[in-house]
């Protein structure tokens, strides 16, 4: 059963406020992915977002979600997706997703595919995005794209604002 898909009760983070930018790659986070991936950088945000804080359990990880593990940007229309209202309509705090292989000017993705939280909807269908490892380099990145090019918006803790 979808839930809705709420408004997050924490606050949206603002740059690279990610606790593993410097961890070594690929390590196991705890959330079960990857350290310095998109999806990891995205369920610290989302965590964030659903109000933890430092010394409490992480409110978004698979067990309390729900869902086996998350896995890879392209899997989380499964396995996110099928937790939390999915469509085309960007919100603060969204988890902007792309499916694999997808090939606009603002973002080409291979078979693993990529997510990417959302920091502002613009008036112009612009957004703002954050997002880690996007080109391949496992560096934080902030870009202004289209939302009709993102493949979809996964609602789970948007910040009203």
């Amino acid at each position: 059963s979808c839930q809705a898909g709420g408004v997050g009760t924490g606050v949206t983070g603002k740059g690279d406020d990610y606790p593993f930018k410097d961890a070594e790659i690929d390590v196991p986070d705890p959330w079960s992915l990857l350290t310095r991936e998109c999806v990891s950088f995205v369920a610290w945000r989302l965590n964030v977002q659903m109000g933890w804080k430092e010394g409490q359990e992480y409110p978004f990880t698979p067990a309390k979600v729900g869902t086996g593990l998350f896995g890879s940007a392209v899997d989380w229309k499964d396995t996110v997706g099928s937790k939390f209202r999915m469509d085309h309509d960007p919100k603060v705090g969204a988890v902007a997703w792309w499916d694999a292989n997808v090939n606009f000017p603002s973002s080409q993705t291979g078979q693993w595919g990529h997510v990417a939280i959302v920091s502002a909807v613009k008036d112009n269908g612009t957004i703002d995005i954050e997002e880690y490892n996007f080109g391949s380099n496992h560096q934080y990145h902030s870009r202004n794209i289209p939302a009709a090019e993102v493949s979809a918006f996964i609602h789970v803790a948007d910040i009203d604002k």
